[in-house]
């Protein structure tokens, strides 16, 4: 390989570095947004069946 082609072969590598930094970057943003967003739901879903029992344990106590 002469110089041309070893610089022309730097600057395609770099540029394929660039993208996949990039791609890395976003990636890594949807990773901590999903991770947010089921983190969120299950919050949701403990909050809903502890509401479940509490009403449930009501029901027994009107029921005697």
């Amino acid at each position: 390989m002469n110089k041309d082609e070893l610089i022309e072969l730097v600057k395609e590598l770099k540029l394929q570095i660039k993208s996949l930094t990039h791609n890395n970057t976003f990636l890594l943003k949807q990773q901590k947004e999903f991770k947010k967003y089921a983190e969120d739901a299950g919050g949701e879903s403990a909050k809903l069946k502890h509401k479940c029992l509490i009403l449930e344990e009501q029901l027994r106590k009107v029921k005697q």
